[in-house]
């Protein structure tokens, strides 16, 4: 595996909001409401609030699901 993989380079500061939406919404149904907060670092408040359009996702919450969805698909 190399030193600086792809996923540690996407620039997340790009993705419109609802492609965020959207990577989060994909990582919750992989790993259920608890565990993606856990993994996020979130309140359950907060990822409600993501889900529902109240609050804006920060691009830092963006690139700790990348790097989840990149194993899901290297699994296949």
């Amino acid at each position: 595996m190399p030193a600086y993989p792809w996923y540690n380079r996407v620039n997340t500061s790009v993705f419109r909001d609802d492609a965020k939406k959207l990577i989060l919404e994909r990582v919750n149904r992989k790993l259920g409401f608890t565990k993606t907060i856990e993994v996020l670092s979130i309140s359950k408040d907060s990822l409600y609030n993501y889900f529902n359009g109240i609050r804006r996702i920060p691009d830092n919450k963006v690139s700790r699901p990348i790097n989840i969805l990149r194993k899901e698909s290297s699994m296949r």
